[in-house]
């Protein structure tokens, strides 16, 4: 089940994560593991965060894979190393949803959410990176943890997309 949508908007998020690159059937098996491996990675560097895990899609690859970024929100920017690295959802209006159920029906809520944006008007945006990368920004925060509420009904992910920092009007 998909909420209503809204528009909200936010300033910079930093952030920690692992970027990888997997196929649409390996992202259930292969990014969840790397959320403990952030975890781990903020505990080893002393770096506390009460915010929720997240994937950020930024890329769609040949060959129906995708790049995939696995972290947290922190507080401050962080530098990161050579796995773990640093980044940020840029500043700016973001369209969002809370999907409740089963994590194998979010393609569904993604679409969904795409074809309320449509209907009003909305268009995805692309962040730029200091390279000039263009960087999608399209999220999904994990609001509470599987491993502690085994009901996939009860399971909560916010479906984020970024709108861009143009001033958006809905008429609705």
């Amino acid at each position: 089940m998909l909420s209503a949508p809204k528009v909200a908007s936010h300033t910079e998020q930093p952030y920690v994560a692992i970027v990888s690159t997997v196929s649409q059937d390996e992202i259930a098996s292969k990014l969840p593991p790397l959320i403990g491996e952030v975890k781990a990675w903020l505990e080893q560097h002393h770096i506390d965060s009460d915010m929720p895990p997240f994937f950020r899609y930024q890329a769609w690859k040949d060959n129906n894979h995708f790049e995939v970024a696995v972290g947290i929100p922190v507080k401050d920017p962080v530098k990161g190393d050579d796995r773990v690295r640093g980044g940020a959802f840029p500043a700016g209006k973001f369209a969002y949803a809370t999907h409740t159920g089963d994590f194998k029906y979010l393609r569904d809520a993604h679409m969904q959410l795409v074809d309320w944006m449509e209907k009003n008007q909305l268009k995805e945006q692309y962040q730029l990176t200091k390279d000039g990368k263009q960087v999608g920004t399209r999220i999904e925060f994990y609001m509470n943890d599987p491993t502690k509420i085994p009901n996939p009904e009860e399971w909560k992910t916010d479906i984020v997309v970024y709108l861009g920092t143009d001033d958006i009007h809905l008429y609705h």
